[in-house]
């Protein structure tokens, strides 16, 4: 999946709520490289942490709020550092 791709998948997404798993690559912010697999939430959505603080962040399209299913967290991605996304078939 491209970049792109990922881009009109998210918008999709957002119509249909249906949820996803998808593999992330990318480079954070201190440029070491991360792979995660995540389920990205609805870009209206505020997890509870981000609610409860006292710290106002920017608002920036560029950065979306995932579920990293193996650490158990709600992460952010900034859109602009993915590398690679692959969605993640699942197994019935």
């Amino acid at each position: 999946m491209s970049i792109t791709d990922f881009v009109k998948f998210l918008k999709t997404w957002k119509k249909t709520n249906k949820p996803e798993i998808i593999k992330v690559e990318f480079k954070k912010s201190d440029g070491t490289l991360r792979k995660m697999v995540c389920i990205p939430s609805d870009p209206n959505y505020k997890p509870k942490t981000q609610q409860t603080t006292d710290k106002k962040r920017k608002n920036n399209p560029d950065v979306i709020s995932v579920y990293d299913i193996e650490k158990k967290a709600w992460r952010s991605v900034n859109l602009k550092r993915v590398l690679k996304v692959e969605k993640v078939e699942k197994k019935d």
